[in-house]
């Protein structure tokens, strides 16, 4: 919307009954879509209206100026994406924020009874479960103890586009969903600057080459908590030179012998249910 930062308002012609206009902001009619957000507006943060359900995404992309989102106590973030959302691998609120925005901390009411602020990180209410970290998140970013587990989608950005350095797992952490983890190691591929650490205690470890290593069996090559018909897709897909960035050897290694072949995938075979 726009090539520059002179794009600072929509607005929508009377009579139109699918969009309206607030505050420059553009919605659906009803107000329960928020579909996009001008590039140029100046505010540096915005309150989400409690009638908006739908983030649509890329609805904050460009928004050079904005820093800090405000979610109000009725919104509620879901792991399954509507179905007009291109990318799936993040959560209903990442999907809208994950690229080319400056947002770089989320907050919430005390009132609200569904998540809770943490240094500009967004968790459940009971501070057991890290729904989403700001893209533009500055610096390093310390998940705090008592997080036991990382949802889909609370990592979720293009690595080109974020501010973390040093990412810090707590002792208490106990799960990643698989997306995350998948995410978090190929950010760290690509983004050198970006470095991964676990507290004592933690659940996972980080390996030599920086990589995220967790609780999972052998053969758990896509990190989703079982050995499936998919981490047989990945190895033979490996075989063959198809290697995704994110390929670790250490899980796709059955017979330890430092590689990943069709030896391997026999012995997987043996392990999917």
């Amino acid at each position: 919307m726009g090539k520059n930062d002179t794009f600072t308002s929509f607005e929508v012609a009377e009579g139109n009954t699918y969009f309206t206009a607030v505050d420059g902001v553009l919605y659906s009619a009803d107000m329960t879509r928020m579909i996009g957000y001008p590039r140029g507006k100046r505010d540096e943060r915005f309150v989400l209206p409690d009638t908006v359900t739908q983030i649509d995404e890329l609805a904050f992309s460009r928004a050079a100026y904005l820093k800090t989102l405000v979610l109000p106590d009725s919104y509620v973030i879901s792991t399954e994406v509507p179905k007009n959302v291109l990318n799936h691998d993040g959560n209903s609120l990442a999907v809208g924020l994950y690229t080319y925005t400056s947002i770089e901390n989320i907050e919430v009411n005390e009132t609200n009874e569904n998540y809770t602020a943490i240094d500009g990180l967004l968790y459940s209410k009971d501070g057991k479960t890290l729904m989403y970290v700001p893209n533009n998140h500055k610096g390093n970013i310390e998940i705090a103890e008592g997080c036991e587990k990382i949802e889909k989608g609370a990592f979720y950005a293009v690595p080109g586009n974020i501010g973390w350095q040093e990412i810090n797992l707590p002792s208490t952490l106990k799960e990643i969903n698989a997306d995350s983890a998948e995410f978090l190691n190929t950010c760290v591929k690509k983004k050198a600057e970006t470095t991964l650490k676990t507290a004592d205690g933690c659940a996972y470890s980080v390996t030599e080459s920086g990589s995220l290593a967790g609780p999972y069996a052998k053969g758990d090559i896509n990190l989703s908590g079982g050995i499936d018909d998919v981490d047989m897709t990945i190895l033979l897909r490996y075989s063959m030179g198809l290697k995704p960035i994110d390929f670790d050897l250490d899980r796709a290694d059955m017979n330890s012998d430092g590689k990943a072949d069709m030896l391997d995938a026999a012995k997987l075979a043996n392990h999917i249910e």
